[in-house]
């Protein structure tokens, strides 16, 4: 689907080469524009095997810009780019938990503190990545 003016939905029939389609039809639908308007193009793809058939595609094209090639999985990490770093996400949990252990002394080693954060950061990005969220507290 383009956006734009009249948003357009296109369609191919069965059996067409697909990524070779894809890549002949927006050639010619920029070609009336600058050179660079291609560079402004982000093209979601459904598989890392389709993007790298698409780079392959238009760089026996000849030289070029060539658009963003994002996969379908990767919508959510754009959105992200406002999100905490690793780096940081780790030293609050490394601070929290420092906080944990002056009150509970005895729950862990103060040596495993760094370690501690980076297990516990790993855990809540395989979360976030499966969908999971934390139990509903009991009263």
């Amino acid at each position: 689907m383009l956006e734009g003016p009249r948003p357009a939905v296109f369609a191919l029939p069965p059996g067409a080469d697909f990524p070779q389609e894809l890549v002949r039809g927006l050639c010619d639908r920029m070609a009336l524009g600058q050179p660079e308007d291609m560079a402004r193009v982000t093209l979601y793809l459904n598989t890392q095997r389709m993007r790298r058939r698409v780079t392959e595609i238009f760089t026996q094209s000849g030289s070029r810009f060539l658009p963003r090639l994002r996969l379908v999985a990767e919508i959510g990490s754009a959105y992200a780019e406002n999100a905490v770093s690793p780096l940081r996400r780790r030293l609050e949990l490394t601070v929290l938990l420092d906080a944990l252990l002056k009150a509970e002394p005895q729950l862990f080693a103060r040596s495993s503190l760094y370690d501690l954060a980076d297990s516990l950061a790993d855990l809540m990005d395989e979360m976030q990545a499966k969908g999971s969220r934390p139990p509903l507290s009991r009263r």
